[in-house]
């Protein structure tokens, strides 16, 4: 069964914790956790077991770290064959509890992406996509994308799932205490981003404990018509002669996962410290617990990496990146690489009280498809306001749309009805908002 179905009709449970239960088999400070998929199988397998006996309808496969960074080719382990394998052992405790769904479990990457860091976001996606490619061979249900600090980051792990595969796609995010992502981004911008890019179901796990995550959780449920994902962890980690321990037990867990629940979330589980006590006891808790409908939300909204911009409640104030007076000079600027005037003038417009901004270079097509991508990093690295792109070709507009970090406006005036129909798949693609 297609576990987007299931979501229609009960709350789902994922699992706990894996790391805090391998170092308790004996992981090794330092250690890859993806390793023991070979070197333990019988170890993985047996936690996956005893989170399903618990109740887990969702099991991660423990590929969490499986990526080229950490499992570079000519390693003593091949990525692929870990994740082949990680699978493996989680379809087989599916097979042996008789139910439950396998996750791949894509976590971060541990790089960060341009301009903040020196991995492109293409070698991102294309990192992801080797690990979704060998997952959804290997009979994963499901992708699983969670504990995401950075946005960027984020769209191109679901760039990835969705370029490699037809499986669902589920996307948490990890924030902290006030609903901020380590870059900036919030439970908005995270919420506009994923339901343009057609998830199945997102949220949060990680970082706080269910009483911390109610707040978080009730934006979540405001924000998203998409059915919502919530995994604590069981309070914070400390240190104790070298081990990890987390102080929030099975009881507490449960108890604070009931507001939780009573908020209308679809899908419930635990992240660092949770035990399969832990989802017992959860599971009790949501027994008995409605499933929520479907939220309508009015309108539609355009982001930023860390503004929303809603759509539809009147008309938009919209400044201009290149004002027509000064366009030939600034587009000499541009084809030598200086963004400084187009960057002032937008800052410029930002303090004038626009809520978007229009970029059009009216480059041709073939310099303006170069151009934009770098133009529209260096824009987002100073201005957090919503871009409305106006491209002159649909290639540019394609590259335009793939590389921005949020979920942009697209004004089509340039490109003519006749290319209407790409226009809208790439939207569609993308998650953009077509101006009419």
């Amino acid at each position: 069964m297609d576990i987007r179905e299931e979501l229609n009709r009960r709350i789902l449970l994922c699992d706990g914790g894996m790391g805090t239960l391998l170092q308790s088999a004996g992981l090794r400070p330092g250690e890859r956790p993806e390793i023991w998929n070979l070197e333990h199988p019988e170890i993985v397998r047996g936690f996956h077991l005893d989170y399903l006996k618990a109740g887990a309808d969702i099991i991660a496969a423990n590929t969490f770290g499986a990526n080229r960074f950490h499992y570079p080719a000519g390693g003593r382990y091949g990525l692929k064959e870990l994740v082949e394998a990680a699978i493996g052992n989680a379809r087989l405790a599916v097979r042996e509890a008789e139910h439950g769904f396998v996750g791949l479990d894509l976590g971060p990457s541990g790089k960060l992406l341009a301009p903040l860091g020196d991995l492109s976001f293409e070698e991102s996606v294309s990192s992801y996509a080797e690990v979704v490619e060998a997952g959804a061979k290997s009979g994963a249900d499901l992708v699983l994308i969670e504990t995401m600090s950075d946005l960027r980051e984020l769209k191109a792990a679901v760039l990835a799932a969705k370029e490699q595969s037809a499986l669902p796609v589920f996307a948490t995010v990890t924030l902290d205490a006030n609903g901020r992502l380590l870059t900036g981004g919030t439970v908005e911008t995270v919420t506009a981003l994923l339901e343009g890019l057609g998830v199945d179901a997102l949220g949060l796990n990680c970082s706080l404990d269910p009483v911390q995550m109610l707040p978080i959780a009730r934006r979540f449920v405001e924000a998203s018509s998409l059915p919502v994902i919530i995994n604590p962890n069981a309070g914070l980690p400390r240190m104790e002669d070298g081990k990890t321990f987390y102080d929030v037990g099975p009881e507490e867990f449960a108890e604070g996962m009931k507001a939780i629940l009573a908020l209308g979330v679809s899908v419930v589980g635990g992240c660092c410290g949770t035990t399969p006590e832990h989802i017992a006891l959860l599971k009790r808790a949501a027994e008995g617990m409605e499933v929520p409908g479907r939220r309508q939300r009015s309108g539609a909204a355009a982001s930023s990496s860390a503004s929303l911009l809603a759509i539809g409640g009147g008309e938009i104030r919209i400044g201009a990146c290149i004002s027509e007076e000064e366009r030939d000079e600034v587009l000499s600027e541009l084809l030598e690489g200086d963004y400084e005037t187009v960057i002032e003038n937008a800052m410029d417009q930002k303090d004038e009280g626009a809520e978007a901004l229009l970029l059009r270079t009216g480059l041709p097509s073939a310099e303006e498809a170069e151009l934009l991508p770098d133009l529209i990093e260096e824009l987002q690295m100073t201005v957090d306001l919503p871009l409305v792109i106006c491209a002159s070709s649909v290639e540019s507009l394609g590259k335009a749309l793939r590389i921005y970090n949020g979920r942009p406006l697209v004004d089509t005036s340039e490109l003519g009805e006749e290319r209407r129909e790409e226009i809208q798949a790439l939207a569609e693609k993308y998650g953009a908002v077509i101006l009419s």
